[in-house]
């Protein structure tokens, strides 16, 4: 009896032991996410609001895989598109930005943006998904978001969808999150502008649920822009696969504290996106992510890494010191030595020559020709030779 008594409270102690543990985990796992504001929210997707449903819903969860995305723009930057892309082992969302150069290198360039803005989708994705649509509302609004040859501006229900004009190709938005918002359309331009198309291809398989908040994959089935582009899409199961439809974040790297999602921008001022309203006159230009973040400098060795802010190790291993950034000094030009000229011994004056009288030439007599006789030289009876 006091055996089972004992095995009894053993396995007690252990189930709780064990629930303690798993707790600890989950409050550990919980107290590491970032969680933002409504207005930080609508600050970090104001660059990307308005672009067209099927590209949110690819850029929201490559958001989550900073590092795939720097791969992928190094590929791209190299070998181009096509095959390359198809056959990496990245996320299904990362191969479909990576089709679309511009916003791949702002996705991979802005990279404390975009670990903010896959943070803010991992954490509160049905917040994001209202923030965009406030957004979208206030350009609306504006008189700035409608539509046009590149985009089709749908009003279903109250939600803002935007889809491709046409059914080969999508056109990405250019505009200012700063005016955009705020400023009322120009009877002269438009505020948002727009570049080249680019295809659309089996790789935007997904699309946004607005009344549900959420990103879903849609296999090319379906209504609106789906039914209008699926005959000129090639379908390949390297997009086309049931097993899509988990949209996959990368939670492992937003709980990592010691990496980069550790240092993503908590100042709502150091975010991106829209000011306090304010009249400007500009408008029209390029649509950028947060300028918070310089440029991949850590390619040169020895070089200060600007986002750990540690040093980079050089080809001897040694580790540098954080140093303050020092401006190329102007370099000197070293002064030439003063050569003297070697001592010039004057030449001995010559005696002036005689001068002499110019040499006249000799008297040459002429005799006027022989004209034989009753004619004249070249004329009359006389006979002339010719040479």
């Amino acid at each position: 009896m006091k055996k089972i008594f004992a095995f009894t409270s053993l396995f007690i102690f252990l189930t709780l032991s064990l629930q303690m543990v798993w707790a600890q985990g989950l409050n550990d796992e919980t107290a590491g996410n970032v969680l933002y504001s409504v207005g930080e929210i609508e600050d970090l997707v104001a660059p990307i609001a308005l672009y067209p449903d099927p590209l949110i819903a690819q850029i929201l969860p490559a958001a989550t895989f900073i590092e795939q995305l720097h791969e992928a723009a190094i590929l791209v930057r190299q070998y181009g598109g096509g095959a390359a892309i198809d056959g990496q082992a990245w996320d299904v969302s990362v191969k479909a930005i990576a089709h679309y150069p511009d916003v791949l290198y702002m996705l991979d360039q802005q990279e404390e943006w975009t670990v903010s803005l896959g943070e803010a989708f991992a954490n509160q994705q049905a917040e994001v998904m209202v923030a965009i649509q406030t957004l979208r509302t206030e350009a609306r609004d504006a008189g700035n978001l409608v539509s046009s040859s590149q985009l089709q501006v749908v009003d279903d229900g109250g939600y803002v969808r935007i889809y491709p004009a046409e059914p080969e190709r999508i056109y990405i938005p250019v505009y200012d999150p700063q005016v955009v918002y705020y400023e009322p359309a120009y009877p002269s331009y438009s505020l948002i502008s727009f570049g080249i198309g680019f295809s659309i291809g089996s790789w935007l398989n997904r699309d946004c649920d607005w009344y549900g908040r959420r990103i879903y994959y849609h296999g090319w089935n379906g209504g609106g822009w789906v039914r209008r582009s699926s005959p000129y899409v090639i379908r390949n199961t390297t997009y086309v696969n049931n097993r899509y439809r988990t949209i996959t974040i990368n939670r492992r790297m937003l709980h990592d504290g010691g990496h980069r999602i550790g240092q993503a921008p908590r100042n709502r001022r150091q975010l991106p996106g829209r000011p306090v309203p304010r009249a400007t006159g500009s408008g029209g230009s390029r649509a950028q992510a947060p300028r918070t973040k310089a440029p991949r400098n850590n390619i040169h060795r020895n070089q200060p890494d600007q986002r750990s802010g540690s040093t980079t190790r050089g080809r001897d291993g040694a580790s540098g010191q954080r140093n303050a950034p020092v401006s190329p000094a102007t370099p000197s030009v070293p002064a030439l030595p003063s050569k003297s000229l070697p001592h010039q011994v004057p030449l001995p004056r010559q005696a002036p020559l005689p001068r002499q009288e110019p040499l006249e030439p000799p008297p040459v007599s002429v005799s006027p020709p022989s004209v034989p006789d009753g004619g004249s030289p070249g004329r009359g009876g006389g006979e002339v030779r010719r040479r």
